[in-house]
């Protein structure tokens, strides 16, 4: 049977230069036996087409994405196809979902995809496909289809390849952040995959540059030594999500230099001393009751305790690795000062890179219900759950201020063209240059 993947478009960053494939669909579709025919569909490449010979439609839905996913779902019905959804969304919201789906995969696609296609087979699908609890995610020796990626389109090297790859070798998080709901989609424990199966794949990629997409490196640290280990062999960028904790482990330090990495995501978000019991009483049952401690000491924040945190972005810039600071604004604490203080921070710490995105209640995460139960959430349209828009009402500031001054952030911190020059400079070879602005 043909079996078409979807994954449908949702608003981005505007400031945002770079576009990189979904890696959900291709990996569902490398789990689909040959069989059956596979085609994979990016709605930022090209437009869906609900008269396009299917069997199967197979929609991916993060929270941003769930209104599109949902439109194109209700038109291939519409159209005599059936339809299975998936994804973060779907998955904590299924009812929501499976109003517009004949089928809704809970939780991850590798315990059930087989299952599911031998049922639909069968004519005997069923409405929900349920993972259950966490377990191993990967199978062996069944990588994602990066074969169906359309190749115009994405950012591309100058050697006409895509500009990077990702990969994914851990889910789970440890952390119970009031903010995110990654703990209620894959669990509190780090799940690892073989080291083994992690550098087949990347012999099957041809990148130069792979994101790797897990949420922790330094808190996986004896996966992640063995892992460097043998990325150090092949002299490969790779990037991924970490935290200013590594600045105080050289020999962790060294190993992610040596290994090709060429930055980290880290976040910094500055949660004053007085929110942490408020968020700590506000997690539901699905956390447990503790809290993250950020990335240098608990309790501090990187506006009050500046030069720590900059010393810190200093050592591992020193090393050779690159810091894109993350930062959101909207938190209880924050006032119209924040924007100043954290571009003025941003910019005096020397960070290679930064984004800035508004604080996003994401459905069933703790402040998500928290901000329900206080009557401050004032917009449920699902697309605009993206860090770009105001869903909710602030504490310290009006909705406009917030969007306002996240705006002023963005063109303050990348007006200055070296920094723009360095992000470019961070997919290139080792020593190559961005032209000159």
């Amino acid at each position: 049977m043909r079996i078409l993947f979807v994954s449908p478009k949702w608003e981005k960053f505007p400031q945002w230069p770079f576009r990189f494939p979904q890696l959900a669909p291709v990996t569902v579709a490398g789990l689909t036996p040959a069989k059956h025919d596979a085609v994979f569909i990016d709605e930022f490449i090209e437009p869906v087409d609900f008269s396009a010979d299917a069997d199967l439609v197979a929609v991916t839905a993060m929270t941003a994405q769930a209104g599109r996913a949902y439109e194109i779902a209700d038109g291939f019905r519409g159209a005599g196809k059936t339809v299975v959804i998936g994804g973060i969304h779907p998955t904590l919201l299924p009812e929501e979902a499976g109003g517009h789906a004949d089928a809704v995969v809970v939780g991850e696609a590798e315990p059930v995809w087989q299952e599911l296609l031998g049922d639909f087979e069968a004519g005997r699908l069923k409405k929900v496909y349920n993972a259950g609890t966490a377990g191993r995610f990967c199978v062996s020796g069944q990588f994602p289809r990066r074969d169906l990626i359309k190749t115009a389109g994405y950012s591309m090297t100058l050697d006409g390849h895509r500009a990077v790859e990702t990969l994914q070798t851990t889910r789970g998080c440890l952390y119970a952040c009031e903010h995110c709901n990654v703990p209620a989609v894959y669990g509190r424990k780090l799940r690892s995959r073989p080291v083994e199966d992690v550098m087949a794949e990347i012999e099957t990629v041809g990148a130069k540059n792979i994101f790797i997409v897990d949420n922790l490196v330094y808190e996986n640290k004896a996966y992640f030594m063995g892992l460097m280990k043998r990325l150090e062999a092949i002299k490969m960028k790779w990037f991924s999500v970490g935290s200013l904790k590594v600045a105080k482990d050289r020999e962790f330090l060294e190993a992610m230099a040596k290994s090709g990495c060429a930055f980290l995501y880290m976040g910094f978000d500055h949660l004053y001393e007085n929110t942490y019991q408020s968020l700590k009483n506000a997690a539901p049952g699905h956390y447990k009751d503790d809290m993250k401690i950020h990335d240098i000491d608990y309790g501090q924040d990187h506006i009050k305790l500046a030069e720590e945190y900059k010393g810190a972005v200093k050592t591992i810039q020193d090393a050779g690795i690159g810091v894109f600071g993350t930062f959101a604004f909207g938190f209880d604490a924050d006032d119209e000062s924040v924007f100043e203080r954290t571009v003025d921070f941003a910019l005096s710490s020397g960070l290679s890179f930064a984004d800035f995105a508004i604080l996003t209640p994401y459905p069933e995460s703790p402040l998500y219900g928290r901000l329900k139960k206080e009557g401050r959430i004032t917009d449920t349209d699902w697309s605009r759950y993206n860090g770009c828009h105001v869903v909710f009402e602030p504490r310290k500031m009006s909705r406009e201020t917030l969007l306002e001054g996240w705006k002023s952030a963005w063109e303050r911190f990348y007006e200055h063209k070296s920094v723009l020059r360095r992000l470019c400079e961070a997919f290139l070879p080792k020593g190559q240059r961005a032209p000159a602005y």
